[in-house]
């Protein structure tokens, strides 16, 4: 039996609107490890139009390992300032420019919510309550702002705290002015407004799935592309030596896992929940397809739960891990379950996604 959620969101929050209270609709994405792409999903991702852009891209992975310093990252194909959100328009103007504007940025932050704008901008951690940086050291950050309470002197805010979550929470309007007004804060960097665009034939036609778009992505995914190599003629992305493409990101995982090993370090646990993200996006993309006729054959979408499982199984060990990873320090059978489980997962995501490529359905 097959889970029928296509869904792109966790949960929604509805929107509110009074004389002194106001919150635009916004949801928690299944998209968000990062905060540059899960701060605009979480604008759009409870509508239904939006499913065919998204499970149209999101595909393709890279990964960044450089050995020398032990830093890995894990990214999408679709890059925050190179490919905007479809649905999503986006005005951009840096702090000190609004600064010039304004000596109230609480009235600003007002007036661009009446407007139907959401807001997502860096403030100074320490100044935020409930934060990992709180009154511990100074470090900007983003968080988006989707409404106000003006009665208690709050702004509705979305951004991970220090329990490592993602959700809404609230701001005092004074705290926010310290993390604002902040000394440390770098006043180039940019503040953005989001709104939707107007949908019509013309100016912003509806985004239908591509399946011979996904095909392309699929394999370029089997094939660890160089999908970066492109697109730098065009845009300055990170296109380095270091870096793996596709399914060889495994290879890098599995090496930084072992690097972290031997110097009893911490295994960054943003790259393995990446992974587990990246494989319930894909289960549900088969799924849509399925339903949408693009796929010939559900069986691939029972395997392919599999593999989610897997990814989550992986994470949990890690985070086990993590925490007792002192009591680890000379246990290779431990280190090598990890990588081993690593191994098998891509072994059996390259049967099931070369599977897919010749299920699709081509318009």
């Amino acid at each position: 039996m097959i889970n029928n959620d296509t869904n792109l969101y966790e949960y929604i929050i509805k929107r509110y609107d009074d004389v002194d209270i106001k919150s635009l609709e916004i949801g928690i994405p299944i998209i968000k490890t990062y905060h540059n792409l899960a701060f605009p999903m979480s604008i759009i991702c409870f509508q239904d139009v939006v499913k065919g852009w998204f499970f149209s891209n999101f595909i393709n992975v890279y990964a960044y390992y450089n050995e020398e310093v032990h830093d890995f990252k894990i990214n999408y194909d679709v890059q925050y300032y190179e490919d905007e959100v479809y649905y999503l328009h986006r005005e951009n103007i840096q702090i000190n420019t609004m600064d010039k504007l304004s000596n109230n940025i609480i009235e600003k932050i007002i007036l661009l919510i009446d407007s139907e704008k959401y807001i997502c901008l860096f403030i100074d951690e320490y100044y935020i309550n409930n934060t990992l940086s709180t009154e511990i050291c100074h470090n900007e950050h983003e968080l988006l702002i989707y409404g106000y309470d003006k009665c208690n002197k709050i702004l509705k805010c979305l951004f991970y705290g220090n329990d490592l979550h993602l959700k809404t929470r609230e701001v005092t309007f004074e705290e926010f002015e310290k993390a604002y007004y902040s000394k440390f804060l770098n006043r180039k960097l940019p503040i953005l407004c989001y709104s939707y665009y107007e949908r019509n034939a013309w100016f912003r036609p509806d985004y239908s799935i591509d399946p011979k778009y996904i095909k392309h992505l699929l394999v370029s995914y089997i094939n660890s592309i160089n999908f970066l190599y492109d697109r730098r003629h065009v845009n300055p992305l990170n296109c380095s030596q270091f870096n793996s493409y596709g399914i060889n990101v495994y290879d890098s995982l599995c090496k930084y896992c072992r690097r972290k090993w031997e110097l009893n370090e911490e295994i960054d646990l943003r790259q393995l929940y990446f992974i587990y993200e990246n494989k319930v996006i894909m289960k549900k993309r088969l799924l849509y397809m399925y339903k949408n006729s693009l796929l010939r054959s559900e069986e691939c979408i029972h395997q392919f739960e599999n593999v989610v499982k897997n990814a989550k199984k992986i994470l949990n060990i890690v985070i086990k891990y993590n925490l007792n990873r002192k009591k680890y320090e000379n246990d290779y059978d431990r280190i090598n379950n990890i990588i081993n489980q690593i191994k098998e997962m891509k072994k059996n995501e390259t049967d099931i996604i070369n599977n897919v490529i010749n299920s699709i359905v081509l318009n």
